[in-house]
């Protein structure tokens, strides 16, 4: 039994499936997250720019301590979120090479698998092609003067 690829040679990555993964990345995760951090930004911008000093230092205060166990839990789910983003950055470098001998794997079987098909309906078709020659020849053209 022969391998397709040697334990120690690892191929490099599909050029047309890494194409389209680059181009979802940039539309499905870099081009939102920057239309946030720019309305984000101008909100930001628009809130320090309005200031009424209505507002009391104890409201504030107040505010303060209602925001804050949001923010820590907040600030959690950031850190497992950054820790996930870094597991994944890390797990990029590996699966791709592996992804393309999954997917070589699977060219193979859905190869071999119509070329069974194919040979499977052959001999229908030639049956069926076969008679269907036979009616044709003996069925008599309408306009024929005889």
């Amino acid at each position: 039994m022969s391998q397709a690829y040697p334990t120690r040679q690892i191929p490099e990555r599909n050029p047309l499936t890494h194409r389209e993964h680059q181009r979802q990345v940039f539309w499905q995760i870099i081009l939102p997250l920057a239309v946030g951090v720019i309305v984000v930004l101008a909100l930001a911008v628009l809130v320090s720019l309005s200031s009424i000093e209505t507002s009391s230092r104890w409201a504030d205060i107040s505010l303060i301590f209602l925001i804050l166990p949001t923010a820590v839990a907040t600030l959690l789910f950031i850190a497992v979120a950054a820790a996930l983003v870094y597991g994944l950055w890390y797990a990029i470098k590996f699966i791709p090479p592996y992804a393309r001998i999954v997917q070589d794997f699977f060219y193979n079987i859905q190869r071999r698998v119509r070329t069974g098909a194919d040979m499977a309906a052959e001999p229908v078709l030639r049956v069926n092609s076969w008679i269907a020659g036979l009616r044709a020849v003996q069925r008599k053209p309408k306009n024929s003067r005889t």
